[in-house]
């Protein structure tokens, strides 16, 4: 008996996983549907596991970047495992100015140096972001002495946790 009830709960586990990341992933589906329609959500999750992200379009991350841009209600975006240089600096065109956010949690990608370069004019465009969370991306000494230069210029007052041995690239 335990021998056929352990294997069957790595199956579980396996498909217990599965179902939390369609569950996450249908709740970002809905929150950015509510987002266009009646401006009503306060935070953006997305994960790279998510298919409607892993086969984003270009277009498709311009638009998400305009739909953020556009909303009054939204504070806090979290997206993880899915930007690299290229996405965000289709991301950020359409991103280009809030008032609204205040969390930016852009963790764990692979974005570097063109990546910090695309998110420039929206910090120079936000005045209530206050917590910018950058770890576990590629960027470089360079990368970061932009990213703090276009903070320092900004209007917003940003508390950026920096752990140096897991963000800077060697």
């Amino acid at each position: 008996d335990s021998s056929s009830s352990s294997g069957g709960g790595s199956s579980s586990v396996a498909s217990d996983d599965v179902a939390l990341l369609e569950s996450r992933e249908d709740k970002f589906v809905d929150d950015l549907r509510q987002m266009r329609e009646d401006d009503t959500v306060s935070k953006l999750v997305a994960d790279g596991l998510f298919e409607c992200i892993e086969y984003m379009t270009d277009d498709g991350w311009e638009q998400l970047g305009r739909d953020i841009s556009n909303s009054n209600c939204l504070q806090d975006i979290e997206f993880s495992s899915c930007l690299d240089d290229h996405n965000m600096t289709i991301f950020f065109r359409g991103l280009t100015r809030s008032s609204s956010i205040r969390r930016l949690s852009l963790f764990d990608n692979r974005y570097g140096l063109s990546g910090v370069q695309s998110m420039v004019q929206f910090f120079q465009n936000t005045n209530n972001l206050v917590d910018l969370n950058i770890n576990y991306n590629n960027i470089t000494s360079e990368g970061f002495n932009l990213l703090f230069r276009a903070l320092r210029d900004s209007h917003a007052t940003v508390y950026v946790p920096v752990i140096v041995g897991w963000i800077l690239s060697r």
